[in-house]
C-alpha cells in the first residue's frame, strides 16, 4: 500500500515541493546540502540544489517533476538541452565552492525519460566525453522510489495502526486545517526509540524519515493551495527536530541540518501565502452564505500568519516583501479580527510584533492593551445569571476558552457538534494574561497596569510546567507535567515585576528557542497552548535581526 503512496506522490508533486525531500534523501546518502535555490528566485544557471559529497566534491542538481521527452529537449522557449548545458558548463557561483573546480551534475526527475530522449542523452554524453567535457548523471522515478523506500524502511513494517493513521492523514482533503494532534503523535512515535546514546546513522535515519513523512503530509494542502495548513505541517516537523536536538550534541547537529530543509519548506509556503494575498481582496471560500460563519476566524488566522512572515523575513535578512501585503490586509480586515478564545491571542501578538519591529509600535501597544482588557472583561470577576427587565434570564459569562480549545471546536458548538469541554466555565483564570502583563512590564507601561491591577488580581495565572523543557516542543504531553495556578499579590512592587521580566524561567524555555525565534513563533501559532511568560518574552525581547539561513550557513 505505501509503495503505491510513494508512486502516486511522485506523480503529482511539484518541482519546488520535491526539492526538500530530495535534499533530505541526498543527506542520507552522505551529501552536505549547501544551497537550495531561494523561493521564487530565478534558477541559478540550471542549478536548483548545490551540495558536497562525503569526499568534499562539489555537486549541482537540476530538478524536474514530470516525464521528460524529446519535445522538452527541443522546447523553443526553455529547451532542456540548454538548461543541462548551463548545469554542466557554468561554474558554481557560491562562496563555499572553488569556482575553478569542476563539479558533478545530475538531472533529477520524478518521472521517466522516453526512449528517444534516453538515446539522445546517451549520445549527448558520449559526444561530451570524447571532447573531454563533463557529462550529466540522471536520477529518475524508479531510483527515487527505491531511495524513499529505503529511507522509510523503519516505517513500512511498523504497526498496523501507524500505517492506518499515516494513510488517513495523507488522504486529507486539503481544504481544512491539518490534524495537528494526530500528525504530532505520528512523528513522536517515530522518534520514540532515540536516546542520547543513539548512534549517528540512527539519528540521521530518523530525522530523514520525519522530513520525508512531512513532505507526504503537506502534499494534500499543497494541491489545494492551502498555504497556512502546509506551514503548520512543516512547523510540526520542525518541532519534532527540536525535540531530537535536545537529546545530545550529536543529535543536535543532525537535527539542525534537517531543520534547515524545513526552514526552506516553510519559507516557500509563506511566500505563496503572500503572493495569494497580494492579489486577493475577498477571502471568502466556497458558498458565501455558509462561509460567513467562519470568515472572521480565517481573517484572524491569515493576519497572524502574515505578521509571522514579516518577522520571518526580517530574521533571515530577506527583503520584506510581505510587509506591504500585511499592512494592507490589516487595514482592510482589522474590523473582522475575532478573539474566539485564548488560542487566538497568538495571532494578535504576531500582528503586534510585526508592527512593533517595522516602525509602528503604537499599533502594537494598542493591540496588547486591548487583549488585556478583553481577557479581564471576559474572564474576570464572575457574574452570575440574573433576570433582565422583561423577566428573561441573562446567562452568566463563561469566559474565553483556554488555548487547548481549537477554533474548530468553538465554531461547532452552536450546531451541537462541540466538545464537552466547551461547556466549562473559564471565569477567574487565564493562560495568556500573565504573558500579556509581562509584555506591558517589559515596555514600561506602569500607569496602564496600575489602572487594571486590581482586576488582574482576581484572575488566576495558569501555566503548563513540563517535566523537561524540551517537552514544550511537543503538541501533547499526556499526563507528564502539570498546570500551575497562581494569583498575583496586591500590592505588588514595580521593581518585583521588572525583576521577573529580566529573569526568564529556564524550565519554561524550549531548548534552542532563543537561537531560532522564527521557529518558536511559528510553533506557537500551531500550538498556542505552549505560550507561557518565558516563550512570550523570548519573542518580545528578540530584535528579529541577525539571523541567517541554516542551509548555506558557512561551516
Amino acid at each position: 500500500m505505501l509503495e503505491r503512496v510513494v508512486e502516486n506522490w511522485l506523480a503529482s508533486v511539484t518541482e519546488k515541493a520535491f526539492e526538500l525531500p530530495l535534499s533530505q534523501l541526498l543527506s542520507l546518502d552522505g551529501y552536505t546540502i549547501i544551497h537550495i535555490a531561494r523561493p521564487h528566485g530565478p534558477m541559478e544557471q540550471g542549478k536548483d540544489i548545490l551540495a558536497l559529497t562525503a569526499e568534499g566534491n562539489p555537486c549541482a542538481f537540476q530538478v524536474k517533476a514530470r516525464d521528460l521527452t524529446l519535445k522538452d529537449w527541443r522546447d523553443p522557449d526553455q529547451p532542456l538541452k540548454g538548461q543541462i548545458e548551463d548545469l554542466l558548463d557554468v561554474p558554481i557561483q557560491h562562496p563555499a565552492f572553488d569556482h575553478k573546480r569542476r563539479h558533478e551534475s545530475t538531472l533529477v526527475t520524478t518521472g521517466v525519460l522516453d526512449d528517444t530522449l534516453r538515446q539522445t542523452l546517451h549520445a549527448f554524453n558520449e559526444g561530451r566525453r570524447r571532447s573531454g567535457k563533463p557529462t550529466v548523471n540522471v536520477l529518475v522515478k524508479g531510483q527515487i522510489e527505491s531511495k524513499i523506500r529505503a529511507a522509510l524502511g523503519r516505517f513500512l513494517p511498523g504497526k498496523l495502526t501507524d500505517t492506518r493513521d499515516f494513510l488517513q492523514l495523507w488522504l486529507a482533503d486539503g481544504t481544512s486545517l491539518p490534524s495537528r494532534r494526530e500528525i504530532s503523535t505520528l512523528f513522536e512515535e517515530r522518534i520514540s526509540g532515540l536516546r542520547a546514546k543513539s548512534n549517528l546513522k540512527e539519528i540521521q535515519a530518523v530525522c530523514g524519515e520525519i522530513v520525508i513523512l512531512g513532505s507526504y503530509l503537506a502534499h494534500p494542502f499543497q494541491l489545494k493551495e492551502n498555504h497556512i495548513s502546509e506551514i503548520q505541517v512543516w512547523t510540526l516537523v520542525a518541532s519534532t527536530m527540536f525535540k531530537v536536538a535536545a537529546l545530545s550534541r550529536k543529535a543536535q547537529r543532525v537535527a539542525i541540518e534537517s531543520l534547515g530543509l524545513v526552514e526552506y519548506g516553510i519559507t516557500e509556503a509563506m511566500q505563496r501565502l503572500v503572493t495569494e494575498c497580494e492579489t486577493r481582496r475577498d477571502y471568502i471560500e466556497g458558498n458565501p452564505w455558509t462561509d460567513a460563519y467562519v470568515y472572521r476566524a480565517r481573517a484572524t488566522l491569515v493576519a497572524g500568519y502574515l505578521g509571522a512572515v514579516v518577522l520571518w523575513q526580517k530574521w533571515l535578512g530577506e527583503p520584506l516583501t510581505a510587509l506591504p501585503v500585511f499592512q494592507r490586509f490589516w487595514s482592510d480586515n482589522q474590523s473582522q479580527m475575532w478573539l474566539w478564545g485564548e488560542a487566538a491571542v497568538l495571532s494578535f501578538l504576531a500582528v503586534g510584533w510585526a508592527f512593533d519591529r517595522t516602525s509602528a509600535a503604537r499599533e502594537s501597544e494598542k493591540l496588547v492593551a486591548q487583549l488585556v482588557g478583553a481577557i479581564l472583561d471576559e474572564n474576570g470577576k464572575s457574574r452570575r445569571a440574573r433576570p433582565s427587565r422583561d423577566g428573561e434570564e441573562i446567562p452568566a459569562r463563561r469566559g474565553l476558552a483556554d488555548p487547548y480549545v481549537s477554533v474548530d471546536e468553538i465554531l461547532r458548538e452552536p450546531i451541537g457538534q462541540g466538545n464537552s469541554r466547551i461547556g466549562a466555565t473559564y471565569l477567574g483564570q487565564s493562560y495568556t494574561l500573565e504573558s500579556l502583563v509581562k509584555i506591558l512590564v517589559h515596555r514600561r507601561f506602569r500607569q496602564l497596569l496600575q489602572t487594571v491591577w486590581y482586576r488582574i488580581t482576581y484572575v488566576a495565572f495558569q501555566t503548563y510546567r513540563p517535566t523537561k523543557p524540551s517537552d514544550l516542543w511537543r503538541w501533547a504531553n499526556g499526563r507528564k507535567g502539570g498546570i500551575e495556578a497562581k494569583h498575583t499579590p496586591t500590592p505588588t512592587s514595580w521593581q518585583t515585576l521588572l525583576n521577573e521580566v529580566e529573569t526568564l524561567d529556564p524550565q519554561l524555555s524550549p531548548p534552542l528557542a532563543s537561537e531560532y525565534p522564527h521557529f518558536l513563533l511559528a510553533f506557537l501559532l500551531v500550538a498556542p497552548h505552549r505560550l507561557n511568560p518565558t516563550t512570550c518574552l523570548t519573542l518580545e525581547q528578540s530584535t528579529w535581526d541577525g539571523g541567517q539561513w541554516i542551509v548555506g550557513r558557512k561551516k
